[in-house]
């Protein structure tokens, strides 16, 4: 626990030095697991910053003002410009977790809100986009995260909607093929497989309820998600020809 509380006032540091940054701040926007933990109380632990870049021109003049932020706390153990963004490693202590920031510089116009955490505010990426993004992710099959598949279930319990259009211009698939490959990948995977990199990240209650719970619940959520997509697209088809439905 003492070592969560340790890195979460990393995370926070470094993020507020960020928001409070007049040249980042408009150029980022915040995502992915710990943007969750941090605005929608994720039950599970998150461990690094991820952003996505809104203008790749930007993105030298962003990487070396984000080293400068970076570097007051601690010690910089990889910093990179990839091909699809930028990452920078921090390690601040001997038994801390390594702290990565990564940047992406694949921008789709995502949806953003701009949102308040203790008086400094920040773009954060939609729900519906981060779910997406998500769904796309754990399509790709390659080192199947479980808390991926945590953060999956979670936006799935909330009901919230991906982004169709995202899927389309990122991997070429409609939202229910995407859906049905992703349900495919995970019932083929273990709880050990989940649990081993995601127990450390769990309270021990919420940890115990993962390790019989979480698979086949993310699984249902999904299965849920395409029956709702196939009913939408048979409610359209019979507004297109004209057909009433009584009630």
């Amino acid at each position: 626990m003492r070592m969560m509380d340790t890195h979460y006032s990393y995370l926070y540091n470094i993020l507020k030095d960020i928001a409070l940054d007049k040249v980042l701040s408009p150029l980022l926007i915040f995502k992915g697991g710990t943007s969750l933990m941090f605005f929608y109380d994720l039950p599970r632990f998150s461990l690094n910053l991820e952003f996505t870049l809104v203008d790749r021109k930007q993105e030298l003049l962003v990487f070396k003002r984000l080293l400068k932020i970076v570097s007051m706390y601690g010690t910089i153990c990889e910093k990179v410009i990839g091909l699809f963004g930028a990452k920078v490693v921090l390690e601040y202590g001997e038994e801390g977790w390594p702290l990565e920031v990564e940047i992406s510089n694949q921008y789709w116009r995502e949806e953003t809100d701009l949102l308040c955490l203790d008086g400094f505010s920040l773009n954060v990426m939609s729900l519906s986009d981060i779910y997406t993004h998500k769904l796309i992710a754990l399509g790709k099959g390659d080192n199947v995260a479980g808390k991926e598949i945590f953060d999956i279930w979670f936006l799935g319990e909330k009901y919230i909607m991906p982004n169709g259009d995202i899927v389309m211009k990122w991997v070429g698939r409609n939202l229910v093929e995407q859906l049905s490959l992703d349900i495919s990948i995970l019932e083929k995977l273990t709880n050990d497989q989940l649990m081993s990199s995601l127990e450390p990240l769990l309270l021990p209650e919420k940890a115990k309820w993962a390790n019989t719970s979480l698979l086949p619940e993310a699984i249902a959520s999904l299965q849920m998600r395409v029956g709702a997509e196939k009913l939408k697209k048979r409610f359209r088809r019979g507004i297109s020809l004209g057909v009433k439905y009584s009630e």
